[in-house]
């Protein structure tokens, strides 16, 4: 009882040691090592964990998952706010042991100790070597109490989780920012008139349920691949293309490809900043993930000279993730002069175009201007081009997970053995993709009727967006 004060003073400055770290990053994975320490400390208590030490962990756990999600909203106001209700917290963890103990009529003071020095030590405090022991019992005690303890709180993910928190708004002047995807005037999902009615056509065929082919449906992948490369391009005869789980199951391809493929360790170099997920899609698949300068916050455009220094100093034959319009999250897009520029240096430095394309006629409203630049790489024939391809904004497929990878070939006896290894990474990944929505997009990419009503629609949606942004 006598060191409860003591005890309390050493929780809390293991507390505003993760607050003093230098950089929000560091912060945050502090904030999750307290959250996994108190857990794990938790079983280290042994016979039975206390009410406390649960309150504990349970506020730790939502107040790192509101720091991350709402980091750039709360800043340093949202970290004191935890502190205190840490401090709070710990006062009864304490109180709530030290009733346990007496109600047991002992204080176990050395157990207690050995908690406490358990959670420095998982906080990165040197721990002296005569506590070796119990902290090896505590830890082994941990492991005893079930298989997975040692498995750390991940982060949520900071795109849902403001999604989460729009969902839980009450405000009827509310607006989610977060997530791309597209909503009426009264903030409802919007369900393309030409997909509502490729969908009733499908289903007025009675069509079967049948698996597709490792590389997907080709009518749909066919006409995807005219869509982006143009009609008349020569890429389409030496093409190797393959239906994916949308654009993040095709980025996730297309790495896993390169990782296999290209090179010893290759790297891919991002624009700073890209989509949220793109590190973590590429990192996943073994690649290196490098970055170079994109947007300028002074000027709200492209720094196209910093971007052009940059892109001059990667190692010969990098993989440099470009965005094919619509760049995001800031939607700056490069000219058609700048792109010939960025073009220039790609080639000069034998580097691998990896187009990223998920709002093809987003951009402009025009799907062909959309892709001026990929088929401008693909005409010059001197970079390597990959592509990833999504159909989830322009066709509002968001759930049907529609798109496509496809790697250009030097001629037809290469795209046979690209796509022969494409296959091969496929297969044990989800062994071949879903059929509806490949269908849906089929029938609208095929239909004449459909799809010149669709394109009306993707105009109509693009215009609207742009004349909201200039409002804002």
């Amino acid at each position: 009882r006598q060191d409860a004060p003591a005890t309390r003073r050493d929780v809390v400055h293991a507390w505003r040691v993760s607050l003093d770290a230098g950089a929000w990053s560091a912060r945050y994975a502090a904030l999750r090592r307290v959250a996994v320490a108190t857990t794990r400390g938790s079983h280290a208590l042994g016979g039975g964990v206390s009410a406390g030490v649960r309150v504990l962990a349970a506020q730790l756990d939502m107040r790192v998952q509101t720091v991350r999600g709402l980091s750039a909203l709360a800043g340093a106001a949202e970290l004191r706010r935890v502190g205190a209700a840490f401090a709070q917290t710990a006062d009864a963890v304490v109180a709530d042991r030290e009733q346990q103990q007496q109600a047991a009529g002992e204080w176990d003071r050395a157990q207690l100790a050995a908690d406490i020095r358990f959670l420095l030590q998982r906080l990165g405090q040197p721990a002296a070597a005569s506590e070796a022991t119990t902290l090896r019992g505590s830890a082994k005690h941990a492991r005893a109490a079930s298989s997975w303890a040692q498995v750390e709180m991940g982060p949520p993910d900071a795109i849902l989780g403001i999604t989460e928190a729009f969902k839980r708004d009450t405000d009827a002047r509310k607006m989610n920012l977060g997530v791309g995807a597209y909503r009426t005037d009264a903030g409802k999902p919007y369900v393309l008139g030409a997909v509502q009615k490729a969908e009733a056509s499908l289903l007025a065929q009675g069509l079967d349920k049948e698996y597709l082919p490792i590389t997907g449906l080709a009518r749909f992948t066919g006409a995807a691949a005219e869509l982006a490369y143009g009609a008349g391009s020569s890429a389409l005869g030496r093409l190797a293309i393959t239906q994916s789980v949308s654009g993040t199951g095709a980025l996730r391809i297309g790495g896993a490809f390169l990782q296999r493929f290209y090179g010893a360790q290759p790297t891919v170099y991002l624009p700073t900043p890209s989509w949220g997920n793109h590190a973590a899609v590429f990192r996943d698949s073994g690649l290196k993930v490098g970055s170079y300068r994109y947007y300028d916050p002074a000027t709200r455009g492209l720094n196209l000279d910093a971007m052009l220094e940059d892109l001059r100093a990667l190692p010969r034959g990098s993989i440099v993730l470009l965005h094919a319009c619509a760049h995001n999250p800031t939607g700056v897009d490069p000219t058609a002069a700048q792109w010939a520029q960025i073009q220039r240096v790609v080639e000069e430095g034998e580097h691998l175009a990896f187009f990223d394309m998920a709002y093809q006629g987003f951009a402009t409203g025009d799907a062909d201007r959309d892709a001026a630049a990929l088929r401008a790489f693909v005409a010059g024939g001197k970079a390597p081009v990959v592509l990833s391809q999504s159909f989830a904004k322009n066709m509002g497929l968001y759930g049907e997970r529609v798109g496509t990878f496809s790697i250009v070939g030097a001629d037809a006896a290469e795209r046979d053995r690209l796509l022969s290894q494409l296959k091969i990474l496929v297969r044990p990944l989800y062994s071949n993709p879903p059929v509806h929505g490949a269908r849906i997009a089929a029938e609208v990419l095929t239909q004449p009727e459909l799809r010149q009503e669709w394109l009306g629609e993707v105009k109509t949606m693009a215009d609207r967006i742009i004349g909201m942004r200039q409002a804002l």
